[in-house]
């Protein structure tokens, strides 16, 4: 599990971290996120597995605002996203990723498993250092 720091999060950009479909599902099985309202996660080679578990995950239905672009997403991915948001309000980006015409802003083995929770702590604890007031 990520950091209890998180928990005061509303706003969180990991773009250009490369993520990948693991990250982003180590990211939405974080139990501390139940405040953030705008993920942003561009440019980090998320597929439709990464989607679909974002989709079924609890944070889905909390955010506002999600960056998805430039990823590797298709038309399955997008479709889940968009079936799982919050209401018809929440924003949603996809461009430049493989889905055709994507719409645009609208209202289990331990060594991989260790190195993306690495990844991922060290990309999300750069940005709270970089953010804290010390």
């Amino acid at each position: 599990s990520l950091s209890p720091r998180m928990a005061k999060l509303t706003q969180l950009d990991l773009s250009g971290n490369y993520l990948e479909d693991d990250g982003l599902i180590a990211l939405v099985n974080s139990e501390h996120l139940t405040r953030l309202r705008t993920l942003r996660i561009r440019q980090n080679q998320i597929g439709d597995v990464g989607a679909l578990a974002l989709a079924r995950s609890p944070l889905m239905k909390r955010l506002r605002r999600l960056d998805f672009s430039s990823n590797r997403l298709t038309q399955s991915g997008s479709d889940a996203l968009w079936q799982c948001r919050r209401d018809w309000r929440t924003e949603i980006e996809l461009s430049d990723n493989l889905v055709a015409n994507p719409p645009r802003l609208r209202s289990a083995t331990p060594d991989p498993q260790e190195a993306l929770h690495e990844a991922v702590t060290f990309a999300i604890g750069r940005f709270l250092d970089s953010n804290s007031p010390d």
